[in-house]
């Protein structure tokens, strides 16, 4: 915890909302990045939190500067729905 504590920093989550995985395991995803969340400072000149999903295509969640308070972006992840379909990694990393 403490090489991530106090440093400035931007992460972007990509998630896997294929049909690879089941909702249970996309569940599993959230509560996982929840969790790692709970380990930054999060603010505008702290660190910043994306949240990106793919599938089929890739989908903009939230954006970096879009909440400035740790608990808004716990509770914005826990909003994140599962969708299915293909598993397109390719454009979620373009």
């Amino acid at each position: 915890v403490e090489c991530i504590t106090g440093k400035d920093s931007d992460v972007i989550f990509v998630l896997d909302e294929s049909s690879s995985i089941d909702n249970r395991d996309f569940k599993k995803q959230l509560k996982f990045v929840q969790d790692v969340i709970k380990m930054f400072d999060i603010g505008p000149k702290k660190t910043q939190i994306g949240v990106v999903t793919f599938s089929d295509l890739p989908t903009v969640e939230f954006y970096l500067n879009t909440y400035k308070k740790k608990k808004d972006v716990l509770k914005a992840v826990g909003r994140v729905v599962y969708s299915g379909g293909n598993t397109y990694t390719n454009l979620a990393l373009e």
